[in-house]
């Protein structure tokens, strides 16, 4: 059919454009491990998104974002090529689901494990899906299989819309996994000061689990005692400073004293990102 003729070189080129050459550090993926070969079609108006899938068709972190983040790569294993979307998926009460964001329709190389960078923001408990509102077909999913499901959505879901459930729920597994960019970026908040012990508690709101440390810094500063605490979800989180050395001598003798710090956030599975204050202690003498 001539409206098919774009998966050939034109659709391999635009592909392309969207195609990364590696996965990137300090990501989550969730979704399929893409270990099993595709065996059966998907056809247009189609979206399906995965609900249960034995651990060993998973990627480790499951099939829900564990952080808030965003979809930096998409992989898909295809069988026969098509043209897709990619959408990230949000639970609503009720059990419902609705589309939080998609990205643009895209041809799918054949018989091939492809990455796609086509960003999109995810936040905790979402899933991920693939849909296709265009007239192609021929992209695959695993076989017929009873212990996996798949929500099937004919038509898909639209960003933003009242949620639905399924039309139907199938028996294949889909061969697809997101790659997701934990968010770092933190706010310092309040510093109470114990003017007694000479020390000092930060807080700072985190956008997702992971840790949060200090560190002194500067030549002419002593190191502040390493501080780090473990934070199991987004909010606020708190250190207690301290100094020592001659640092803390200086503190013990005048009353008062300014340390350079460097606060650090390291979201689950991210990179982390810095920033620089400076931190007066004051002790009761």
């Amino acid at each position: 059919m001539a409206v098919r003729a774009v998966k050939g070189a034109a659709a391999a080129a635009l592909a392309a454009a969207f195609i990364l050459p590696t996965g990137a550090m300090g990501s989550v993926t969730i979704g399929s491990n893409l270990a099993r070969a595709p065996e059966h079609s998907f056809a247009s108006a189609e979206m399906f998104v995965n609900t249960t899938l034995p651990a060993s068709y998973q990627v480790p972190a499951g099939l829900a974002s564990p952080v808030n983040g965003t979809v930096i790569a998409w992989h898909i294993r295809a069988g026969t090529g098509g043209t897709a979307a990619f959408y990230v998926v949000r639970p609503l009460p009720g059990g419902l689901l609705t589309a939080a964001g998609t990205t643009p329709t895209v041809p799918i190389p054949p018989d091939a494990t492809t990455p796609l960078a086509l960003p999109l923001p995810i936040s905790i408990g979402d899933t991920i899906g693939i849909g296709n509102e265009s007239f192609f077909d021929g992209l695959e999913f695993a076989r017929d299989d009873p212990v996996t499901h798949a929500d099937l959505f004919s038509p898909p879901l639209q960003n933003g819309a009242p949620g639905r459930t399924p039309e139907a729920v199938v028996d294949s597994e889909i061969t697809l996994n997101a790659e997701i960019d934990p968010t770092s970026a933190f706010t310092l908040g309040a510093t109470t000061r114990d003017k007694k012990r000479g020390t000092a508690t930060i807080s700072a709101t985190v956008p997702n689990p992971g840790v949060l440390s200090a560190t002194g810094s500067g030549a002419k500063v002593s190191a502040v005692a390493r501080a780090s605490t473990a934070v199991t979800a987004p909010g606020t989180a708190t250190l207690v400073i301290r100094s020592k050395g001659k640092k803390r001598k200086i503190l013990n003798q005048t009353g008062k004293l300014k340390l350079p710090l460097t606060v650090a956030f390291t979201p689950t599975g991210g990179t982390a990102s810095f920033q620089s204050t400076k931190l007066k202690l004051k002790k009761k003498l």
